[in-house]
């Protein structure tokens, strides 16, 4: 991927080096971080298993599900060969990885484990984990799952032990008092949401209330033998000892006709009494205990909508397995009021809405936003933004979400609500010591000094201690204020420690965070409590390794010791560099500057030995591998090496800085990856002492002076001189070569601001005078550099210096490049070299002039001459019968010389490749005839290629890949569209008849399994890639002499030695920006295109016709059974695109012809578009704090612009499809190509004013300009009630700005030099999602009812279970 971006010697003014061994840095696989201070583990998100991750921290921070599960040794649940993945139903491949996952989260020692080797199990193979379900249904599908892998083991009864339950149906007659019961068993009990505020208001409805069977609906009693009224009931006979309770938010809007989300508030308690909704007597055992009482310990929380969301969840740590550090928000300490008797004087608050609103009751009458943030920040010292805008918004955004608090009235003054009561008891606790950090200890706190000293009340306590019960000295305040302090938070109790498990996330959160997902957007969904009367022995808490088997502790010590291993390799590789060593026996000082000599004709790069060393080492170590490594002969002789910076200038060789490699400190803070270094004895080269610093590079100039042969000719050398040498040595030099008296002489110089490039500049140029006044000046001072011309001429005649003014305004000095005569032993190096000459020559003239320089032994053959342009790449060879503008050379042009005939005034040059495309053949070339036809080239060109059997041509598009096939042979070259210098592809097989085309099908498929990056992966390299692009773009500053080489650089401060390093790391930067880059930044692909086959088809077909021959081909994947079931679309570079709608419509009327791509996706219904529709990817925007936010996965909408197609209809039907009213929408489309936003909205209307033609303007489409809308197009979509107001009009994500920056790059990189056309294949890897049918996740198990357990041992070996499946 790396290549020089320089290329030849006499292009790389600034300096550097390549790697002269060519290799490549080997990559190490990049492992998780340990755990964070929580000492708890996360897990790893495969796509879309959020779900899965929340219910699996559920099940393992159950201690009793995870004891039951690890009473199972592996002699009873039997072991597995490592291709178990391959057999899954005659294993207990389950509890198995079960086992494994929660033995890791307890002891691995990782941020987050990984899931795969528990969803192998499942059986899953079609990329299941990339699509989200609901985690009640996988809860009920795990456990069925879980239950039949144990069947005929002690833990069959697992999950009916730990979570069944049943509750009873009754029917009772009113006239005979019979009863009618039907008893069901529950694992979860589903918990309506709708209309009801609270969860025992829902469990009163559905367990206590009764419901009246009359009139129409009278109940048929077999006691009585008629319908009679009746009282249904329904209450719970059984509790678990686990209880799992399913919110139910999801719901249908019969209205309008589709799914939403209930968001409305519903509280749940911490402490949940059941005994009200149990019978009295419970299966005859007598009264009911205290088994009923449940303590809330996991929340699994839900964020989005019907369409789309994400699972997280809050834990309880019943065990005490984490550590407990107080979250971000701390608590914080108001001076409390004059009517608060806290003794004190100060009162803490966990959260903004009472600290807010307690600052309002201190000013007890309404106020304006800013009178309360004043009053904020004079008494905390902070501002609403430093401490709550993050979490919570903008301060008038905030107060509008919470009605129930704060009432804002039409004069923007804030209130607090009559209606509400501050809980500001439960957080008011004086100021006394707080547990900083939790023990590990098994000590139990005592409940009156937990209650006290913490500020927490345990859930068993039933009243709140009086705090006179353990009084605090007051604290030491200071006089001078009584602002607000900030205090850590006071820890909870062992076993009520709350932490938040978001995938690979794990936070503490204070219990108090869990009343903010009663409802909104982001809220509770299944609930889990645990009983009261549970306890745990002594020995579980505080230790991890309760109940693990000796098996599975080695085992997790095995991996920490794996994990451990690469890391150490990630760290080894992360600081490993490269270096570069030249020797200075290999080098003399001639010139003025360094130059190599040779060791033999294929040496060229002057580095002999190449040292790869951890930077993090001390110098010492370096100078010890120099030693070890080194050939003695080359080591100087009697004293110690001493190492300096060596670069390669245009003026040649050049020393910079020592490197002190006596000194102790560590290799990075004097070298870098890739650094060149000059070995010698400090003091001379061959007897030279070489200059040293920037301050004596050598430059490259020319001197001109008048030829003392010839009294109008001149003559032009080419020197090499330091920077610092002063002008009176430039001036006694020249004056000397021309012999022109100093009184009679004057001296100018043109400065070649485009030296670097390779050209010269074109232009009106005015020679810079260099009167002798200045002779005290260096050529640095005087800004001469590098291309840099001096001119001696004599006083008052200027003859010389006219000369060169016309000619360098009227010449062209091109660049050629010799591929006649390639460098020995160097088979695609070519020597390079220098023309000038008239802008107004012909081709012959040029042509002469180059072959003065080459060898004629080479030009037996003939020659030909090419244009190699920076964006075209490699041109076809040029007609001789043309002068230079015409063939379009000019400045920017560099001259290739190659074997050949050229082609004559009627010929035109052909490239082809023959399909399939292999990088390693480059493309061939035929010269035809422009009035060739298309089948005579086929001819020459299959010939050419010695081809056998049925061949036809295909035209390309810009960047190479196959476009339109030339069906028509009798056409010419000319009508078909080929030009000279077309590139054409050779594909096998023979074409349709005449009227038929033959089309390519694909089918939208799942990518393979572990196909898709995660975004951690995907973030680092976006980073990498940023990164890189910046250094590109700086270095095409550089190369045009641009002073801000880069925005770092305008950062760095004034030294000159952290301004050189920066230029030296731009200098080296060796990426080179591609199109194919911008794949890693278009968002991923949903499916893969994968082709299927082929048809010929007539063009006279209707689409319905061509649905059902490829359903009758049985090409597909799965069965459709109506043509209306197949959805066909087209594919344009690898994008899917139109939807073809009308099956009534023939191919020909949708423009097909041979070659189109068509990707077929079966659906679960039919579908009957008509042609106005467009069928879109809409997202909806989700924000995160970061700028730009994320998208959740695109959703299909169906947009019918029949009556009208007007911006304003299409945001009416996303607010329909949404549920987001018209007010709080934002719309706009993402334009991918170009990484841009294009918001929707109606455009403004205007006056109508008189008008000669009465016809009316044209009504707004979004088919129309600027927005151009058609199918598969992506929508982002914004909720304002969500958004920060600050950026509701920002829709560029972190990722566009990378990708801008890109398609910057790769524009300036197509006017620097190419050495092949359009070999980059450029394809979007983006498509649509298409909207699947929802199905429920399958967990595939075996059948164990009649299983015996199996042999332990298996061809006589016993068999471990793998590790990683």
């Amino acid at each position: 991927m790396l290549t020089d971006l320089f290329g030849e010697e006499d292009d790389t003014p600034g300096g550097g080096f390549s790697a002269p061994d060519g290799k490549e840095r080997l990559s190490v696989e990049r492992t998780n971080p340990p755990r964070n201070e929580t000492n708890l583990c996360g897990l790893a998100n495969q796509g879309a298993t959020c779900y899965l991750n929340a219910l699996l921290q559920t099940l393992h921070f159950t201690p009793e599900f995870r004891q039951e599960l690890f009473k199972l040794g592996r002699k009873e649940i039997g072991q597995c060969p490592p291709d178990a993945t391959k057999h899954c139903k005659e294993y207990r491949l389950i509890p198995i990885q079960l086992q494994r996952l929660s033995a890791r989260l307890l002891l691995a020692d990782e941020q987050c484990i990984s899931t795969a080797f528990l969803t192998d199990s499942f059986g899953w193979s079609d990329n299941e984990e990339l699509f989200q379900h609901d985690v009640d249904e996988m809860n009920r599908i795990l456990f069925s799952a879980i239950e039949h892998s144990l069947q005929n083991t002690t833990g069959s009864q697992i999950i009916s032990t730990i979570y069944h339950g049943s509750f009873v149906n009754q029917i009772k007659c009113k006239n005979c008092s019979a009863c009618r019961e039907i008893k069901e068993d529950f694992l979860h009990i589903p918990v309506t949401v709708v209309g009801l505020h609270s969860l025992e208001e829902s469990l009163h409805k559905q367990f206590v209330l009764t419901e009246t069977l009359e009139g129409d609906n009278k109940y048929h009693c077999g006691s009585c033998d008629q319908l009679v009224d009746a009282v249904k009931r329904c209450h719970l006979r059984h509790l678990p000892p686990i209880l799992s309770l399913a919110l139910m938010r999801f719901q249908y809007d019969f209205v309008r006709n589709e799914r939403y989300k209930e968001t409305g508030k519903f509280s749940f308690p911490q402490l949940l009494d059941m005994s009200q909704f149990v019978d009295s007597v419970t299966e005859g055992a007598g009264p009911l205990s205290s088994d009923a009482h449940y303590e809330l310990f996991s929340v699994v929380i839900h964020s989005g909508s019907t369409y789309g969301g994400h699972y997280k969840t809050y834990i309880r740590d019943i065990q005490n397995l984490g550590n407990w550090v107080p979250p971000e928000e701390e608590k914080i300490l108001v001076p409390a009021s004059k009517d608060d008797s806290n003794p004190s004087g100060y009162a803490n608050y966990t959260n903004a809405i009472d600290l807010i609103s307690a600052i309002i009751s201190r000013i007890k009458t309404p106020a304006t936003p800013s009178q309360i943030c004043d009053a904020l920040r004079h008494d905390t010292g902070i501002s609403w933004s430093q401490r709550f805008k993050s979490t919570h918004g903008t301060f008038m955004k905030f107060m509008k979400k919470h009605p129930d608090v704060f009432v804002v009235d039409g004069a923007q003054k804030v209130s607090l609500n009559p209606n509400f009561v501050p809980d500001n008891q439960q957080e008011m606790s004086f100021v006394t010591s707080v547990c900083d950090t939790p023990s590990n200890d098994s000590t139990t706190l005592n409940n009156s000094q937990s209650s006290q000293t913490n500020g927490y009340l345990s859930p068993m306590d039933t009243s709140m201690s009086e705090p006179g019960n353990a009084p605090r000295p007051d604290p030491v305040e200071s006089p001078a204020s009584k602002k607000m302090k900030r205090q850590s938070p006071v820890c909870p109790p062992p076993g009520y420690r709350w932490f938040e498990i978001n995938d690979r996330c794990v936070r503490p959160i204070h219990e108090k965070s869990i009343t903010t997902m009663y409802g909104g957007k982001e809220s509770a969904y299944m609930l889990f409590y645990r009983q009261s009367s549970i306890q745990l022995p002594e020995s579980a808490l505080n230790r991890p390794e309760a109940w693990l088997q000796d098996s599975w502790i080695a085992e997790v010590a095995e991996y920490n010791v794996k994990l451990m291993k690469q890391r150490e390799e990630y760290e080894i590789h992360l600081n490993s560099i490269c270096l570069y060593l030249h020797f200075a026996t290999t080098y003399c000082y001639i010139d003025n500057r360094l130059q190599y000599v040779p060791v033999d004709d294929s040496d060229t790069s002057g580095c002999l030995l190449t040292i790869t060393v951890d930077r993090r080492n001390p110098m010492a170590v370096l100078r010890e591998e120099i030693l070890s490594q080194s050939n003695p002969d080359l080591l100087p002789e009697g004293v110690k090496f001493v190492l300096h910076e060596i670069r390669d200038l245009p003026g040649g060789f050049h020393l910079y800085d020592r490197i002190p490699t006596e000194e102790d400190c560590e290799i990075k803070k004097h070298l870098n990856d890739n650094d060149h270094l000059f070995l010698w004895n400090g003091h001379d080269v061959h007897g030279i002492i070489p200059p040293i610093g920037s301050d004596s590079e050598p430059i490259l100039i020319t001197f001109t002076y008048p030829d003392p042969t010839d009294e109008y000719g001149k003559k032009d050398e080419e020197v090499t001189r330091q920077k610092d040498t002063l002008l009176s040595d430039i001036r006694a030099e020249l004056l000397f070569k021309c012999d022109i008296p100093p009184t009679q002489s004057v001296l100018t110089f043109i400065k070649d601001s485009s030296y670097e490039s390779g050209t010269r500049s074109k232009g009106n140029l005015t020679p810079v005078p260099l009167p002798p006044n200045k002779d005290n000046q260096t050529l640095s001072q005087l800004g001469i550099e590098n291309g840099s011309q001096i001119i001696a001429d004599r006083k008052g005649k200027k003859i010389i210096t006219s000369q060169v003014v016309d000619e360098r305004n009227n010449t062209l000095h091109l660049r050629i490049e010799d591929r006649c005569t390639p460098i020995a032993n160097l088979a695609s190096t070519y020597r390079t070299f220098s023309v000038d000459i008239m802008c107004d020559e012909h081709i012959s003239i040029l042509k002469e002039a180059i072959l003065t320089k080459i060898d004629p032994a080479n030009c037996t053959e003939g020659v030909r001459l090419r244009i190699e342009d920076a964006s075209k790449g490699l041109c076809p060879p040029i007609h001789e019968d043309q002068t230079l503008k015409e063939a379009g050379i000019n400045k920017n042009k560099k001259i290739i010389v190659e074997k050949g005939t050229p082609p004559s005034a009627t010929q035109i040059t052909i490239s082809y490749h023959v399909s399939p495309i292999s990088d390693d053949l480059d493309a061939r070339e035929v010269i035809l005839e422009d009035s060739a036809t298309v089948g005579q080239c086929l001819a020459v060109i299959v010939a050419n290629a010695d081809l056998t059997g049925g061949w036809h041509l295909r035209k390309t598009n810009w960047c190479g890949e196959a476009a339109e096939i030339l069906e028509d042979e009798e056409k010419t070259l000319d009508d078909a569209g080929v030009r000279d210098g077309g590139y054409l592809l050779v594909e096998e097989g023979r074409l349709p008849p005449k009227g038929f085309v033959r089309l390519e099908i694909f089918q939208l498929v799942p990518f393979p399994e572990g196909s898709g990056p995660s975004i951690e992966s995907r973030r680092l390299e976006m980073t990498e890639l940023n990164s890189n692009i910046e250094l590109y773009l700086a270095k095409c500053k550089k190369e045009k002499d641009t002073k801000d080489v880069s925005v770092d650089v305008a950062k760095e401060k004034d030294s000159n030695k952290n301004r050189e390093q920066l230029n030296d790391t731009v200098t080296k930067c060796n990426y080179v920006p591609r199109e194919t880059d911008l794949i890693q930044i278009y968002p991923p692909l949903q499916h893969e295109i994968r082709f299927i086959d082929q048809i010929d088809i007539s063009l006279t077909d209707t689409l319905d016709d061509l649905k059902l021959q490829i359903m009758t081909l049985g090409i597909l994947d799965m069965q459709v059974p109506i043509a209306s079931c197949l959805r066909v679309q087209e594919v344009v570079e690898g994008r899917t695109q139109r939807v073809l709608k009308d099956g009534q419509h023939t191919l020909k009327k949708f423009k097909l012809v041979s070659g189109s791509k068509l990707a077929v996706c079966p659906m679960n219904e039919g579908q009957i578009f008509p042609n106005s529709c467009l069928i879109l990817n809409l997202a909806l925007h989700v924000p995160t704090g970061e700028p730009g936010g994320h998208f959740l996965p695109p959703n299909e909408i169906v947009f019918d612009s029949t009556e009208s197609s007007s911006p304003t209809a299409l945001l009416q039907c996303i607010s329909t499809h949404t549920n987001i009213p018209l007010v709080y929408l934002r719309v706009a489309k993402y334009r991918m190509d170009k990484f841009e936003w294009i918001p929707v909205r109606e455009p403004p209307s205007t006056p109508r004013k008189k008008r000669k033609n009465k016809t009316s303007p044209p009504k707004p489409s979004v088919r129309n300009p600027p927005f151009n809308m058609k199918d598969n197009d992506l929508i982002g979509v914004k909720d304002i009630r969500l958004e920060d107001q600050d950026r509701l009009n920002e829709w560029y994500l972190e990722w566009d700005h990378v990708g801008l920056k890109l398609l910057i790059a790769i524009k300036e990189e197509k006017r620097r030099k190419r050495s092949n056309k359009g070999k980059d294949v450029f394809a979007s890897d983006f498509g649509s999602r298409t909207k699947r049918a929802e199905v429920i996740p399958v967990i595939k198990f075996g059948d164990f009812s009649n299983y015996e357990p199996m042999d332990t041992e298996l061809n006589g070996e016993i068999m471990e279970v793998p590790k990683d499946i």
